[in-house]
């Protein structure tokens, strides 16, 4: 489509500098060359549109993708501090109680309280005692 406006735009400037055409045919073809310049700008405008709504979209895919990846580093880290502060609490003495709706850690790890020094037991045996 642009190779074609092109050639009708410089067929009619040939045709406009020639004088071989009467004035009128030359405005008229003037004013189809203008209309056809202004279709083909018009499309070329909303194919721009496209292709930007298309790259923006896929910096939202890949921003979405990045902040997903940092959610599940910090829900991570998360769960090790929160592992950390229980194994912390344990050791002093402090009876935990599990949260409904929570899965309940059955690893083991050492309680070091005073009566219990050195003692391997799991995160519900904790709790109960």
């Amino acid at each position: 489509m642009l190779i074609y406006s092109r050639r009708i735009i410089s067929f009619g400037i040939k045709t406009v500098f020639s004088n071989k055409m009467p004035a009128a045919a030359t405005l008229h073809l003037l004013e189809d060359n203008a209309k056809d310049s202004e279709h083909l700008i018009a499309h070329l405008k909303t194919e721009i549109k496209q292709l930007m709504s298309l790259i923006v979209g896929k910096q939202e895919v890949s921003r979405i993708k990045e902040l997903q990846c940092e959610n599940k580093k910090l829900q991570n880290e998360i769960n090790t501090v929160k592992k950390e502060l229980i194994n912390l609490q344990v050791a002093n003495g402090v009876h935990q109680i599990p949260v409904p709706g929570d899965k309940p850690d059955v690893e083991e790890q050492l309680v070091f309280s005073a009566e219990d020094s050195g003692k391997v037991v799991s995160t519900e045996n904790a709790a109960n005692e």
